[in-house]
């Protein structure tokens, strides 16, 4: 696993450990590491997808710094996007007595 993906498993356990402890508590703890793995695995996977999406074919005459600019900017709101919609989800609503889970 590359340094980006575990950095992404790290965000991911971190957020939804303080701000989902109810859907963290279902996974169980000695499958934790390899859930948020996993997710950030999917994650590569649909941030690589989604940047070819964005990005579009090639613009004739475009330049090579002009292509290069294109696709940092395509892969940067692809990365935005999935990390917000796979890895930091919106929080749980807080219910009476809800605190953060605990390992």
């Amino acid at each position: 696993m590359d340094e980006t993906s575990r950095g992404y498993a790290v965000r991911a356990h971190e957020h939804w450990k303080t701000y989902r402890p109810q859907a963290y508590s279902q996974i169980p703890a000695g499958e934790r590491e390899d859930f948020f793995l996993e997710l950030a695995f999917q994650a590569r996977e649909q941030i690589t997808e989604r940047a070819a999406s964005l990005a579009g074919p090639d613009v004739p005459g475009e330049s090579g710094l002009d292509k290069l600019g294109r696709l940092n900017n395509a892969r940067a709101m692809a990365e935005e996007q999935v990390i917000r919609e796979l890895l930091l989800p919106e929080p749980e609503t807080k219910t009476a007595g809800s605190s953060p889970a605990q390992d």
